[in-house]
């Protein structure tokens, strides 16, 4: 019997050795395609949300384009230029609102920050717009403040691409994402904390 021990220990090690790998194994595999299915669902969010920010860039500039028109309608006492103006923002405002926060909840957080650029963007243009149309409010007659706000629609999308680009193009493997995350640690941030 002592002369099968060292087997049997040998068996039984090699057993443990076998679960523990195929284990690992399997853990992996559901990993890579929860990371694949994760990232097919960011991309979706994210088209819809590039989709979403053109069509309401789109009725925001549409405002503007019928602006002179919609002013003599309302001198006229055909309309209601601030009605008018807040109808078609917060139609705009919901057209993206679902999409933004879509993005925003897939993550992860360098996307995060071109979601935030995008509906700062935003919420500033719709002012800016809310502002011209307020009957108490000093009218621009120069739109000062709106031609300003036009360049920021693009920064805010460059961004947005950038940091979705970057989220997109990692690619799903298993293990830690980052080099310099302990492999006992997937959370680790850097700083001892996680």
């Amino acid at each position: 019997m002592t002369d099968l021990m060292p087997t049997i220990v040998t068996g039984f090690l090699g057993i443990f050795a076998g679960i523990f790998i195929g284990r690992r194994g399997v853990t992996d595999q559901a990993a890579v395609e929860h990371r694949q299915w994760l990232r097919g669902q960011r991309q979706e969010a994210y088209i819809n949300l590039l989709d979403a920010w053109d069509a309401a860039l789109a009725a925001l500039e549409d405002v503007v384009d019928v602006w002179d028109d919609r002013v003599e309608e309302a001198s006229r006492g055909d309309g209601f230029m601030e009605d008018f103006v807040e109808l078609r923002v917060e139609a705009a405002n919901q057209t993206l609102a679902k999409p933004l926060d879509r993005a925003a909840l897939m993550g992860p957080r360098e996307a995060d920050v071109g979601v935030d650029a995008m509906d700062s963007t935003f919420d500033a243009m719709s002012a800016s717009l809310n502002h011209q149309s307020n009957p108490d409010e000093p009218f621009e007659a120069d739109w000062h403040s709106w031609t300003t706000l036009l360049s920021q629609p693009h920064r805010s999308r460059r961004v947005f691409m950038e940091s979705a680009k970057t989220s997109l193009r990692m690619m799903p493997r298993p293990g830690p994402r980052r080099w310099d995350q302990p492999w006992w640690r997937p959370n680790w941030n850097g700083r001892g904390e996680g």
